[in-house]
C-alpha cells in the first residue's frame, strides 16, 4: 500500500493544494470528530452539519470503556482534538481515510527540549491511511489562513458589501450569515427541535442528520451523549428549513416512528414557536413565583401561564400584576381530595402541559403525581439529600453550613426522590445569620427552578430511570 499523503502547509501562510482537497473532503464525506472541545470539536461538528455531511461526536475518553475504534472505523474524515498523546492508533481507522490531528501535547524529549506530538500515532497510521496531518506543521498554518479569511468575511459584512463564498453570493446581512459566508435559515424562520433517547448503536446521527436533510432541513443546534454506564444515547437537533419556509412536522413524525421503530427510540418532536401552557402553584412565598412570572413577561421563558393556583389568597396580587388569573383553591387535610379534583379539572380544561411547584407548601397524593409525571417541577430548599422538613436555614445555620443549595426536580410519588434538572449552589460562611441565609436561599432556589422550567418548555432535558440527561 502506498504512504498516506501528508497534508502538510506548502507555504506559511497560505492554503496549498494538499488543504484545498482536505477543505473539499470535508463538504463530501462522512465525519467523525473526537474530543468535544469549544475550540475544535463542536466548531468542527457544526461545520460538517452545515456542509449537510454525517457527523458523529465521540468523547476522547470512550476508549476506556466501550472501545473508540466502534465509532472511528466508518469515518472518511477523521478529526481528533482530545488532548491525549496516542489515542487514535492503526486499528481504529479504515484504510481510506483522511485524518486531521489537532492534538497539542507538550513532550520532554531525551535531549531535554520541549516538542509538541498529537493524539494521533502518526508513524502506526501513515502508511495505512489515504492522507494524514503531521503535529507540528499540519493545521496550524490553515488555522491562520482562515482566520485572516473570517476577519475579511467580517469587515465586508460590516462595511455593507456582498460576501462572496465559492458559488454562494447573499446579501450582507449578519443575521443570515454563519461562519465561512454560509447561508442559514432566515431569521423568524420556524425552527423545530427533535429529542432522542436509544441504545447506542452505530448510525443513529447518520439517520437522523440523513432524515433532516432530505427535508430540506438545515440543523440549527446538535448535542448528543453516549452514557458508558447504561450503554443509551441522548441527542437533541433543532433545525429549520433552509429557505425559511413552514415546517411540516406531521411528515417529520411519520418518518421518525420509522427511525424510533429501528432503533427503538423514545423521541419527542416539538415547535419552538409553542409556548407551553403553565400553572404555577404557590403558598405564601413570593420569590419563585415573582421571579417567574418576571422572567416570563420578557420573553426568557416560553410559557403561557394560564392561571397560579395557590391554598392561600395572600399572592393574588402578584398575579394581578402581571395579568394573571389567580385560582384559590382551599386545602385542608379533610378537604385534599375535593381540592386535587379541582386543580385537575383546572388542568383538563386549560389544556396545561406545565405544573411547577414554585414553593407549593403541600404534599401532593400520589394519584396526582402519577397523573402529572413528566409535567410537574418541584422546587426543593436544599441540595438534594438534606435538610428537611421546616426551617432548613436554621438548620443550615444551627451546623455551621459553607454551603446554601436548591434543587428543581420533577415530582413524583417518592417525596422529593424525582429525576434532578438542576441544582444551584451559593458559598456562605459563619457570618451570616438565619435570616441572611434564607436570603440566599431564596436566591439560590429561584435562579435552579427557572433554569428548570426554561429547560423543559426548551425540549432539553431527557429522563433515563430515576436521572436526567440535560442539554442546556
Amino acid at each position: 500500500m502506498a504512504a498516506a499523503r501528508v497534508l502538510r502547509a506548502e507555504r506559511p501562510g497560505l492554503l496549498g493544494g494538499p488543504q484545498r482537497e482536505l477543505t473539499r473532503s470535508l463538504g463530501l464525506a462522512g465525519i467523525v470528530v473526537v474530543g468535544r472541545s469549544n475550540n475544535v470539536g463542536k466548531p468542527a461538528i457544526s461545520l460538517g452539519y452545515e456542509r449537510q455531511t454525517t457527523v458523529e461526536s465521540v468523547d476522547g475518553w470512550a476508549d476506556r470503556t466501550i472501545g473508540i475504534g466502534r465509532h472511528t472505523r466508518w469515518a472518511d474524515v477523521l478529526i481528533v482534538a482530545a488532548g491525549k498523546v496516542g489515542l487514535i492508533k492503526a486499528e481504529h481507522v479504515g484504510e481510506n481515510a483522511v485524518v486531521i490531528d489537532v492534538g497539542i501535547n507538550p513532550q520532554t524529549g531525551v535531549d531535554g527540549r520541549v516538542h509538541m506530538v498529537g493524539d494521533v500515532d502518526y508513524a502506526s497510521l501513515a502508511p495505512r491511511v489515504r492522507a494524514i496531518t503531521p503535529v507540528p506543521g499540519g493545521v496550524g498554518p490553515v488555522t491562520d489562513v482562515w482566520l485572516l479569511h473570517n476577519t475579511v468575511l467580517a469587515a465586508r459584512v460590516l462595511a455593507g458589501r456582498p460576501v462572496v463564498d465559492g458559488r454562494r453570493i447573499c446579501p450582507s446581512r449578519p443575521d443570515r450569515i454563519a461562519p465561512g459566508g454560509m447561508m442559514t435559515a432566515p431569521v423568524g424562520a420556524q425552527h423545530g427541535v427533535l429529542l432522542l433517547s436509544c441504545p447506542d448503536a452505530p448510525g443513529i446521527v447518520h439517520a437522523v442528520t440523513g432524515l433532516l436533510a432530505g427535508e430540506e432541513c438545515t440543523i440549527v443546534q446538535s448535542q448528543q451523549f453516549g452514557s458508558a454506564t447504561s450503554d443509551a444515547f441522548f441527542m437533541r437537533v433543532e433545525f429549520a428549513h433552509v429557505d425559511g419556509s413552514p415546517l411540516d412536522l406531521d411528515i417529520l413524525s411519520q418518518e421518525m416512528r420509522v427511525l424510533a421503530d429501528k432503533f427503538d427510540m423514545i423521541w419527542q418532536l416539538t415547535d419552538t414557536a409553542r409556548r407551553l401552557r403553565a400553572v404555577i402553584m404557590v403558598s405564601r412565598f413570593a420569590h419563585c413565583l415573582n421571579d417567574l412570572l418576571f422572567r416570563n413577561s420578557i420573553g426568557e421563558l416560553n410559557l403561557d401561564v394560564v392561571a397560579v393556583v395557590s391554598n392561600h389568597p395572600d399572592l393574588g396580587r402578584i398575579a394581578d400584576s402581571f395579568g394573571v388569573p389567580f385560582r384559590h383553591i382551599p386545602l385542608t387535610k379533610d378537604t385534599k381530595p375535593q381540592a386535587e379534583a379541582a386543580l385537575l379539572d383546572l388542568i383538563g380544561e386549560e389544556r396545561v402541559d406545565l405544573v411547577v411547584l414554585a414553593r407549593y407548601m403541600q404534599i401532593l397524593s400520589d394519584d396526582l403525581c402519577k397523573r402529572l409525571e413528566g409535567r410537574a417541577i418541584n422546587i426543593h430548599h436544599s441540595m438534594l439529600p438534606s435538610f428537611k422538613g421546616a426551617k432548613p436555614y436554621h438548620q443550615a445555620h444551627a451546623r455551621g453550613v459553607k454551603f446554601i443549595g436548591a434543587t428543581a426536580h420533577y415530582v413524583t410519588a417518592d417525596l422529593d426522590e424525582g429525576p434532578i434538572i438542576e441544582q444551584e449552589v451559593i458559598r456562605v460562611d459563619h457570618s451570616l445569620g438565619p435570616d441572611q441565609l434564607a436570603a440566599c436561599g431564596r436566591e439560590a432556589e429561584s435562579r435552579a427552578l427557572a433554569r428548570a422550567v426554561r429547560w423543559h418548555s426548551e425540549n432539553r432535558i431527557a429522563v433515563i430511570g430515576n436521572r436526567t440527561v440535560v442539554f442546556p
